[in-house]
């Protein structure tokens, strides 16, 4: 349930496996324009890993409640924002394992600052 599995579509064979969490991995999101990939676990952690081979590169922070959504910025192929299921949004730079900004969305969905 905490593993990632990496598939070659067009040959059609699983390619790599890995542990990558220690509970169910709920997001992934891959990089547009790099070799990367966020993984996003009911164990409240994020990771960044290194595609196709899915070697770890990093783990960004220890968040209070499980990820929920993962998202690489259309405009910076450095940074991405992630989301917990209790509205914690983290605005996140990949040079860094520490949040640059912290918000918060109400159940309404809106975004306190």
């Amino acid at each position: 349930e905490g593993s990632i599995a990496l598939w070659d579509i067009k040959e059609q064979f699983l390619q790599r496996t890995c542990d990558a969490h220690f509970h169910e991995i709920v997001c992934l999101q891959h990089h547009k324009s790099k070799p990367l990939l966020l993984s996003g676990s009911k164990d409240c952690s994020v990771k960044l890993w290194s595609t196709p081979d899915l070697n770890f590169v990093n783990q960004f922070g220890t968040l209070k409640s499980p990820v929920c959504a993962l998202k690489w910025s259309p405009k910076n192929p450095k940074k991405f924002v992630s989301m917990t299921q209790e509205g914690a949004v983290c605005f996140w730079n990949t040079d860094s394992d520490k949040c640059e900004k912290r918000s918060q969305i109400d159940y309404g969905g809106t975004l306190k600052r």
